[in-house]
């Protein structure tokens, strides 16, 4: 009968704690079911990635603008656009008995001109008038000489030793001597302001000649030239994009074809817009990645000018391609690409979906995130969130960098926020 006592106490007793621990269990695992289930992400320090999708035109880096130098009347086009054009390839015949008339004087023979007006200033500027310095200088010493002699005979004429005549003769010849030198001076200050007229109206039409030369240089390069046929030719190699009308009469300054230049130093080019607010993105990013709709093929172009255009807030964008990415590309082809941005900042990379911005979601504003923290509890470690304060400092695609929490030690912030999710409330870590 003992014995049957003793074993049921302890049957009673193990089944006490055996009820204890299963109430323990299950009543955190039933607490647990009514919290709010997060999942976390560590906050690291790492760049975050920002991504530009971006539509542009393939196009000629540089382009001929064929204009002649006058109205003129096309009678055909030897090319249409889209034809690939060699140096020296006849373009188009004009009407020659209509329109421009070559009046332009020859450059080599207004250089030659030019030459001789240079020389002929360097010979003015050059110019010496030693020989009548030195005619006056001897006019000066021998009028002196004269005044001295006068000097000494008038104290001879004082003393009765000469008669008066001949003192009046020294007077007369000392007045002639006088005159003839200031005669002299004024000669020479003539011939010196001649020589400076000289080199004015030499400089004068040197300038002339210069504007003349660079005028005819200019229209040279501005305009091109038919020969004695009417027969227009190209200077480089390219593609055709545009031809005028032909039978028309198209005025002086009116483009009448356009070639896209292919010459080995241009190539290819890409351009696209941008809006003003992505400017970052462009700017670090520095490289396209293109893709053709035609092919699977991957084109990069390198990013070379951007620019504001202006009242619109939008971005224009110029790149070139990569050496040997260009292949199969044809001027005018649509194409779609990807600018993708790897930006860091001092702070913490962490998931945008943790941040609840105060207002805008954008560099400098602040927001709120909820940091996970563990502590002891009645049951055994126990979860809570903490609010926190950042400030948001740059923005990628899926993550973001913000400042604030340098105060933790390897911060884990809620990924999965909600209206149950709030300072200092308990939540279930969900693995």
């Amino acid at each position: 009968m003992k014995n049957k006592a003793v074993k049921l106490a302890k049957k009673i007793i193990i089944g006490f704690f055996a009820l204890v621990f299963i109430m323990g269990f299950f009543s955190k695992s039933i607490i647990n079911l009514f919290l709010p289930k997060v999942r976390v992400a560590a906050a690291v320090a790492a760049p975050v990635e920002r991504n530009l999708d971006i539509e542009g035109t393939v196009e000629a880096r540089d382009s001929v603008k064929i204009r002649l130098g006058g109205n003129i009347i096309v009678e055909e086009y030897y090319v249409k656009p889209g034809d690939v054009i060699l140096a020296g390839y006849p373009l188009f015949k004009i009407n020659t008995r209509f329109g421009i008339k070559n009046s332009d004087p020859d450059t080599d023979s207004l250089k030659s001109e030019l030459k001789r007006e240079e020389l002929g200033l360097q010979s003015l500027k050059q110019k010496s008038f030693k020989l009548e310095e030195l005619d006056i200088s001897a006019m000066e010493a021998g009028l002196q000489e004269s005044e001295d002699d006068f000097a000494k005979r008038e104290k001879l004429y004082e003393a009765g030793a000469i008669a008066a005549v001949e003192l009046d003769g020294i007077k007369n010849r000392i007045r002639e001597q006088r005159l003839d030198l200031e005669k002299a001076g004024l000669e020479l200050e003539e011939k010196r302001k001649d020589n400076e007229n000289d080199i004015i109206n030499s400089r004068i039409r040197i300038e002339e000649l210069e504007r003349n030369i660079a005028a005819i240089e200019k229209k040279g390069a501005f305009y091109s030239k038919a020969d004695k046929d009417g027969i227009c030719y190209s200077d480089v190699n390219g593609i055709m994009l545009f031809t005028n009308l032909s039978d028309a009469i198209l005025p002086q300054d009116t483009i009448i074809a356009e070639i896209a230049q292919l010459d080995n130093e241009k190539g290819l080019i890409f351009t696209a817009q941008a809006n003003e607010r992505d400017y970052d993105i462009v700017k670090t990013a520095g490289i396209i990645q293109l893709t053709s709709d035609y092919s699977n093929s991957a084109y990069k172009v390198r990013i070379t000018d951007i620019s504001q255009i202006v009242n619109q807030e939008m971005l224009s964008i110029r790149g070139v391609f990569e050496e040997g990415t260009d292949q199969g590309l044809k001027i005018g082809q649509k194409m779609k690409g990807k600018i993708k941005s790897m930006y860091s900042d001092k702070g913490l990379t962490i998931p945008k979906s943790a941040i609840i911005p105060d207002e805008r979601f954008i560099e400098g504003q602040t927001g709120t995130v909820y940091i996970l923290e563990e502590r002891d509890g009645i049951l055994g470690k126990e979860n809570l969130s903490k609010a926190v304060k950042v400030k948001i400092l740059a923005v990628g695609d899926s993550k973001a960098i913000v400042s604030g929490l340098g105060g933790f030690d390897y911060p884990r912030v809620i990924t999965n926020l909600s209206y149950k999710i709030s300072d200092g409330a308990k939540v279930f870590l969900w693995q």
